[in-house]
Parts: structure tokens; sequence; C-alpha cells
């Protein structure tokens, strides 16, 4: 007897999958309060220049001044850095974990391999966290860290790049790890 093939639906897909920033605002780590639409529309426009820029598809008339030196500071990083990108705006999943998430970057940076986050705003020590899930979702191992970094960008065309510690990839992976499964408890026991 033939019976129909058992269609299973994408796991990132999946109610109750918290993504990486959802978790570390649901487990109290992140207070999001204090962020404006204005810098939410400059966050999502620098990430869409810069995604343009490395697949080498900018429109430079398309650039708002407003945004322009954002553009310049991530050019000049990578120029400094000699950044090269393989993976731009990557989503990442753990499927033993269940969380997914959204990488700005992972490539080559002066040789090393190099997860990195754009931010245009502060950069909280939380990022640390960020990153490290990241870098397991895409290794799917606690053995196999990645470079991580944050780098700030700003209108002025400046960047800072944060380079987190190799030797604290375990301790940051365990404290995400954690998050998520007090984020995770927080939603079965409806707690806010």
């Amino acid at each position: 007897m033939n019976s129909a093939p058992v269609i299973e639906a994408d796991p990132r897909h999946a109610v109750g999958v918290l993504s990486v920033t959802t978790v570390l605002k649901e487990a109290g780590l992140v207070d999001d309060t204090f962020f404006t639409e204005l810098s939410r529309w400059r966050g999502s426009v620098v990430h869409k220049i810069c995604e343009y820029e490395d697949l080498n598809d900018l429109d430079e008339s398309s650039v708002d001044d407003a945004v322009r030196g954002y553009l310049e500071a991530y050019r000049t990083f990578k120029q400094d850095y000699r950044f090269e990108p393989a993976l731009i705006e990557h989503d990442v999943y753990s499927t033993t974990f269940r969380y997914k998430g959204r990488l700005d970057r992972f490539g080559a940076l002066n040789g090393k391999k190099a997860i990195l986050d754009i931010k245009t705003g502060t950069v909280h020590k939380t990022c640390a966290l960020q990153l490290a899930g990241y870098a397991f979702a895409l290794a799917g191992r606690l053995d196999v860290p990645s470079c991580r970094m944050a780098l700030r960008i700003d209108s002025h065309g400046t960047y800072q790049l944060k380079e987190y510690r190799l030797e604290d990839y375990r301790d940051d992976i365990q404290a995400f790890l954690g998050a998520v499964n007090i984020a995770n408890w927080k939603r079965r026991n409806d707690v806010r």
C-alpha cells in the first residue's frame, strides 16, 4: 500500500522558535525601550546599503546623505582589515537548541575567519552573546568558535571594531544557551 509522503515544515519557521535577539530580550538581558523608530530605520537602511555594497550592486545615487557616512565607514573598515564577506545577511539555525538568527557577515578578516555584526548605535555587552549564538548555530558545535567582532559605524564615516576574545567563547555560548532556556521557560509558563 502506497502512502503519501510526509512533508514537514521548515523548522526555522516553526512556532516557538525564537530569534537570537528575542532570546536576549526575553531572558531580560536587553532593554529595547530606548530604541526609536529613527534608530530602527537607520539600522535597516544602513544594513541594506552595506549588503548591496558587498554584493557589488549598490547604486550610489540611491544612498541618502543621512546615511552616506555609514557607508564610507564600512568601506574604510573593509579596506583597512581586508574584509572579504562570504556570507551576507545569512540565516542560521540551531536544531539542537531550536533558535534562529540572521548573522550580518561571515568572512575573511585579515585572513582569519570572522563573524561580524554591524552596529549603527551603541555596542552592548550582550553583543558577545549574540555573536556566540550565531557562531554556535553556524558551526553547530561548542568547540568550533569563530573570531567574533562587532563593527560600530557612524554618520561621520568612522568606525570602531570590538573583538571578543576567543578564550571567552565557551562562557559566552553557555550564557547564551542559558538565556535560550530562560526565554523558553518564561514562554511555557506565561511569565513576562
